[in-house]
């Protein structure tokens, strides 16, 4: 099962921006040199939680709140505990937005995704068989299907033949932009693009 869409999705489309680097082409989607930047270097240094006072911007815009273990809120810490870890909470958040404000422009979130991803993912198997609205609604980080059939409505209405992955082709059926890479770049640099960021284990 995919437990985050937002993973799968950053992998794509860093694989794209290593397609568009090795072409030498000038772009917005995955700024390297912009997330390589120490975060304190652009945030104030008091609103960064000690364990990332030294980190990178990517290593923080990768980390969201539940992440960070000094601002997990435990049922046994004390009152006023729980409060600054809150005012923490929201102060990390206030700095991830103002790191990824002009960081990557081109960059397509989750949010955006989520209707796409719905329709494409309610017409595929799982262990073979037609997947499951839970499932789909679980992986979107939704509690129950109530979301996804409200939101989501029309992605009951898709048909199409069914397949083990999410995948999105174009009318001829297949992959966007793949004919233009491989006849630029050599399938080879390709196939080795795609496959390193397959399961998100793209640099």
């Amino acid at each position: 099962m995919i437990t985050s869409v937002k993973n799968r999705l950053d992998a794509a489309q860093e694989a794209a921006a290593d397609l568009l680097d090795a072409m030498g082409m000038d772009h917005r989607l995955w700024d390297r040199a912009g997330r390589a930047r120490l975060a304190r270097e652009i945030a104030p240094v008091d609103a960064l939680p000690s364990e990332f006072r030294d980190a990178t911007v990517d290593a923080v815009v990768r980390t969201p709140t539940h992440q960070v273990a000094e601002l997990r809120i435990e049922e046994t810490d004390p009152e006023h505990v729980q409060a600054a870890k809150k005012e923490g909470r929201l102060r990390y958040k206030q700095v991830r937005a103002r790191l990824l404000d002009g960081l990557d422009e081109k960059r397509v979130t989750v949010q955006a995704w989520r209707p796409t991803y719905a329709t494409a993912r309610v017409q595929t198997l799982d262990h073979g068989h037609p997947v499951a609205e839970a499932t789909v609604a679980g992986e979107l980080g939704h509690n129950s299907q109530e979301l996804l059939d409200r939101v989501y409505r029309h992605v009951g209405k898709a048909r199409g033949t069914r397949k083990e992955f999410v995948e999105y082709r174009l009318p001829d059926g297949s992959p966007p932009g793949e004919a233009f890479f491989r006849e630029v770049l050599g399938s080879s640099e390709v196939d080795r693009i795609v496959n390193d960021h397959r399961f998100g284990n793209g640099r």
